[in-house]
């Protein structure tokens, strides 16, 4: 009978009546939807942060995780937004290309250590080894003078520049034109001490 009644109801009735059946079923999808979103940015920032980490030693290791993160992120077709996702595979496009930049580059392996040797090996008696030393001390003392001539040098340089910028600010006495009774008004300051030209 239900059915019947059903049947009969008019289309737009039927419409209203599944739509309003719904609604716990959207929240929920929405829901799930929050979910594996949130579930991705988190893959998403842990796959740049274990690439980070593993990729200072091996770089093919950061590449291969990358890699697993994107494949995930563009199965996805309904949880990120297109412009967020867009994003996130952009991010570890660069990255993973950093990586392989850095993975071509062979890493250095040191050569053997060689310890410090107070003689030089070019020299094998006593006196060409005093030879050297001498020499060595003699070129140290010669740098030592360079660089004192070097100091004085550049002191008298600056003491002639500050002179010179000192007598640029002091006008020449031909220069200063004194007013007719300047000799009345320092006798009365000076207390008849007069100037002369020394």
């Amino acid at each position: 009978m239900h059915n019947a009644i059903l049947r009969s109801l008019p289309a737009f009735l039927l419409v209203g009546v599944v739509v309003a059946q719904q609604p716990g079923d959207l929240k929920r999808a929405d829901a799930e939807k929050q979910i594996e979103a949130q579930r991705l940015e988190g893959m998403f920032a842990d796959a740049v942060r274990r690439a980070d980490a593993v990729g200072r030693t091996n770089p093919q290791v950061a590449i291969q995780t990358l890699k697993a993160a994107a494949a995930e992120i563009s199965s996805d077709k309904s949880a990120l937004t297109e412009e967020r996702r867009q994003f996130m595979l952009r991010k570890l496009g660069k990255d993973m290309e950093a990586w392989g930049a850095r993975g071509d580059t062979r890493p250095v392996t040191p050569g053997p250590v060689v310890p410090p040797s107070r003689t030089d090996p070019g020299v094998k008696d006593g006196k060409g080894q005093f030879d050297a030393v001498k020499d060595r001390f003699d070129r140290g003392t010669k740098v030592k003078d360079d660089l004192r001539d070097l100091a004085d040098n550049r002191q008298k340089a600056a003491l002639a520049l500050n002179l010179s910028v000192m007598k640029a600010g002091i006008a020449s006495p031909e220069d200063v034109v004194y007013p007719r009774d300047f000799a009345e008004k320092m006798a009365k300051r000076t207390g008849g001490v007069t100037m002369t030209a020394q």
